[in-house]
């Protein structure tokens, strides 16, 4: 059975782009349902999703949510296809196609269901994969078609994990519609709660003294979109907010390889085994110590200044008194 053109895409994000991407080829939708357009900046112009952009340059008819069940009662449908969507579908319109909505998660459910799975796969460490599911009434519940891991080959930032999920995605669709409309797939129960995330607010992104090398070090990654990780510095009394875009983990010994016959003590400093939290100023570099590691800053932006290098905050701030509040 050839499913182009027989079947409607639900999304509103850049994870749906990315499915979209991967099957437009071979199976194109008959159209898109995205969500309407919401006012942004300080004018509060209209302004449209990424989903809606991308439906406009490949001239792919789209509608809005709000004005969809009227729309969709004229078309015989057998199924929808929904991914990255964000908004939780009326009972009327799953009723609408005979053989369901399949969605396409960027988690292996049951684990991290909700709203945020991509930025607490990295949170959590989880190894990350996608679901092939079909929906119901509730969130990310429904019975399972497929699903396929991700090999971590490096430690991705988010916006690199919501790509390759996405394509994935995209893949394990095309491959398993044919069996699942033909009904050789029978669809899986999720065999246990599972867990679930939640919205991601600013103060998620937000790096403390306390938190480890690595929880800090996941939070860069898993926020380099939005709302971006930051932490509070005070620079000569005055508190800012310096939000850190990109980073790397180093090693005690590389520092120590760059003071050699320096009193290391005084620059990298410990209290017992730990090291204090301090912005380290080194070889032209900045450097975030927290308790038990180091981080290489490498795109950063402080309160009220443009985004810029470690190198380039070194050379503005090395000679300024630096606090992490």
């Amino acid at each position: 059975m050839n499913i182009k053109n027989k079947y409607i895409f639900f999304s509103s994000s850049r994870f749906g782009v990315w499915v979209l991407r991967k099957i437009i080829k071979k199976a194109p939708p008959l159209f898109v349902i995205t969500k309407k357009p919401k006012p942004k900046g300080r004018k509060k112009q209209l302004e449209l999703n990424v989903i809606a952009e991308f439906c406009l340059k490949k001239k792919i008819p789209f509608f809005y949510y709000e004005d969809s069940l009227e729309i969709l009662k004229n078309y015989n449908i057998e199924f929808a296809l929904l991914a990255g969507f964000g908004k939780i579908l009326k009972k009327e319109i799953l009723d609408l196609f005979p053989k369901g909505i399949l969605g396409i998660h960027p988690s292996l459910l049951p684990d991290l269901k909700g709203p945020s799975p991509i930025q607490f796969t990295i949170l959590e460490n989880k190894e990350p994969g996608v679901t092939l599911f079909l929906l119901d009434e509730n969130i990310d519940n429904g019975p399972i078609l497929k699903q396929e891991k991700i090999n971590i080959e490096k430690d991705f930032y988010y916006d690199e994990l919501e790509k390759e999920l996405g394509l994935l995605g995209g893949k394990v669709f095309l491959e398993t519609i044919q069996d699942y409309l033909d009904g050789k797939l029978e669809p899986q129960a999720q065999k246990k709660e599972g867990s679930y995330t939640k919205k991601i607010e600013k103060n998620d992104a937000k790096i403390t003294k306390l938190d480890s090398a690595e929880l800090a070090y996941r939070k860069i990654r898993a926020f380099c979109i939005e709302p971006i990780a930051w932490i509070e510095i005070r620079i000569n009394s005055t508190n800012k907010m310096l939000q850190i875009y990109k980073s790397k983990k180093i090693k005690e010994n590389v520092i120590k390889s760059w003071i050699k016959g320096k009193e290391i003590n005084k620059i990298l400093k410990k209290e017992g085994e730990k090291f204090i939290p301090q912005i380290l100023f080194l070889k032209n570099q900045t450097m975030l110590v927290l308790n038990d590691g180091i981080l290489l800053l490498e795109k950063v932006q402080l309160e009220g200044k443009k985004i810029m290098s470690g190198k380039e905050f070194f050379n503005g701030y090395y000679n300024k008194k630096i606090e992490i509040v």
